[in-house]
């Protein structure tokens, strides 16, 4: 989707273990990698997995559309499919919370070429507050929940960018978000 030695900078949303993580750090040889994850069990993995890649930063937290301290994942689905619970109970655990902004200030990011956001239902609130779509070249998405691709289409088209979604012609699996031009 893009020229591999123009890609620089790599936002790995919902990281998991660090396998796409790591595919992005193969396709991309001249791109850091910030790869966020919030389950703990997960992230242990990720930084394990990732450790001889020095290119990819692993971060340990949830993805948000809002600042805050932290928010409640829940630990009762498997390992790929827990989300932001709604309230602290014992199928949920205490997680520091990012928006995409705090990830930039920290990490001194003017620009992200590519965004991949796979959050398991937190895109909602996240696309509800997309500003930082001003500074990303490309973004993938995976829609989970009920946040369909009409709101998501809604949201960005807000920021002046258009989506392209998933078709057999296309060969995309996720849908992408891209600045009109």
């Amino acid at each position: 989707m893009l020229p591999p030695e123009n890609v620089r900078v790599v936002v790995d949303c919902g990281a998991n273990v660090g396998i796409t993580s790591l595919f992005f750090a193969a396709q991309y040889r001249n791109a850091r990698i910030y790869s966020i994850e919030p389950d703990p069990d997960n992230f242990a993995l990720l930084k394990r997995n990732v450790c001889q890649e020095r290119r990819i930063v692993p971060i340990c937290g949830a993805i948000v559309g809002y600042q805050r301290k932290q928010v409640y994942l829940t630990t009762d689905a498997p390992a790929w499919g827990n989300s932001i619970g709604t309230s602290k109970n014992k199928n949920t655990v205490a997680v520091k919370a990012h928006t995409i902004d705090e990830i930039c200030r920290e990490h001194e990011l003017t620009h992200i070429d590519l965004l991949k956001v796979d959050i398991e239902g937190a895109e909602k609130e996240l696309f509800a507050n997309a500003h930082f779509l001003e500074r990303v070249g490309c973004c993938i998405v995976e829609l989970h929940k009920d946040y369909a691709l009409d709101a998501l289409e809604s949201d960005a088209g807000t920021w002046n960018c258009r989506d392209v979604e998933p078709t057999r012609e296309n060969g995309l699996k996720m849908i992408s978000i891209w600045p009109k031009t």
